[in-house]
């Protein structure tokens, strides 16, 4: 089986699985076609099974090799070269935003100039927004990457797999908020409140061998403006120890800080917009902190609003946390369902079944 999997735009990390998944796989032979961002982000150099394309390369470039099935990664843009490509190979689309890929050509064309004027205006004249629905009108041919998104016709494609078991003995409870810290896109206020009652209540109950210990809770996410003031103030409570960054994390750091997790907290806002549509978390999106979960297996706690079949999830009604014990008990989970060898061979058979 022979495979083209194209990602130019944003989700790299994505990619990344995709292709660890499908290394040395037998019978599969996977090449990648990156914009030279996604190279960037990937740390990758040209080579026989990865190419430099982009959207001015890549129709060319697909002409060279027979595919059985071409994947395409993100498809937020360059609608006319997709629509082509979907035309010509038997193509599936990932899709990250249902709602973005049910909406009308009138619905994209009134959303121009609500925002990011320049960048939208240039999809509309060169990239041909206004197709963008005939990209997403064959149900049967669209995937999620979560199968509790997944309605109707359209698959879902498990890329999350566990790349480290390992857990570190913390003497304090180390809980992690990964993400910009920015209220528009979660409820930082609401964190803030709970983080000081429980810092107002003294150490935590913990596991006997571990007995009492402090919360060491860190905004794994660059915070400026209104949200680092909000952060400051939490230094004020004594069983606290906050760690937050005004830059940047980088990508080896944001794992590193991972792997210590005791838990990850995603205090999210169920609504949030894509091209000035509505999402909705946990039914026309996912959160990419669950892929995080998985990889360093971590449990992670998101709100009640927030359905997920995955057993590392703990949905939780933030206004009615009381204590941190709430949420701290462990969890049980098979590390084998997670594992990069099983999630693999559930791949392959996936794969197998598209053609």
């Amino acid at each position: 089986m022979k495979i083209a999997y194209i990602e130019l735009d944003t989700h790299g990390e994505i990619a990344r699985n995709f292709m660890d998944l499908t290394k040395d796989q037998a019978g599969i032979q996977v090449d990648f076609y990156f914009s030279a961002r996604v190279l960037s982000f990937l740390g990758l150099s040209p080579s026989a099974a990865v190419h430099r394309s982009g959207p001015e390369l890549l129709w060319d470039q697909l002409q060279n090799g027979h595919y059985d099935l071409v994947l395409i990664g993100t498809a937020h843009r360059y609608f006319n070269l997709f629509l082509k490509v979907q035309k010509t190979f038997p193509t599936y689309t990932l899709v990250h935003n249902l709602n973005f890929c049910r909406r009308s050509a009138e619905s994209l064309l009134g959303s121009v100039l609500k925002k990011d004027a320049r960048y939208r205006l240039k999809l509309l004249l060169k990239e041909a927004l206004l197709k963008a629905p005939k990209v997403f009108d064959t149900p049967e041919r669209l995937l999620v990457l979560d199968s509790d998104l997944q309605k109707g016709a359209i698959k879902s494609m498990n890329l999350f797999y566990t790349k480290s078991l390992e857990s570190p003995e913390n003497s304090s409870f180390c809980l992690v908020i990964p993400g910009e810290v920015s209220q528009k896109r979660r409820d930082y206020r609401g964190v803030l409140r709970k983080l000081k009652a429980f810092g107002s209540v003294g150490p935590i109950k913990s596991d006997l061998s571990l007995g009492l210990r402090r919360i060491h809770v860190v905004f794994l996410g660059r915070a400026q403006g209104r949200e680092l003031k909000w952060l400051e103030s939490l230094k004020h409570y004594s069983n606290l120890d906050v760690e937050f960054f005004t830059h940047k994390v980088s990508d080896s750091h944001f794992e590193m800080v991972l792997q210590k997790a005791d838990l990850i907290w995603c205090p999210l806002h169920k609504k949030t917009k894509f091209f000035s549509g509505d999402e909705s978390y946990g039914e026309t999106k996912m959160t990419g902190a669950i892929g995080d979960a998985i990889k360093f297996n971590k449990p992670i706690v998101l709100p009640s609003f927030y359905k997920s079949s995955c057993p590392l999830v703990r949905s939780v009604d933030l206004q009615s946390l009381s204590t941190l014990d709430s949420f701290t008990s462990g969890t049980n989970v098979d590390p084998s369902f997670y594992s990069k060898a099983e999630v693999s061979e559930r791949l392959k058979r996936f794969l197998l079944d598209l053609i």
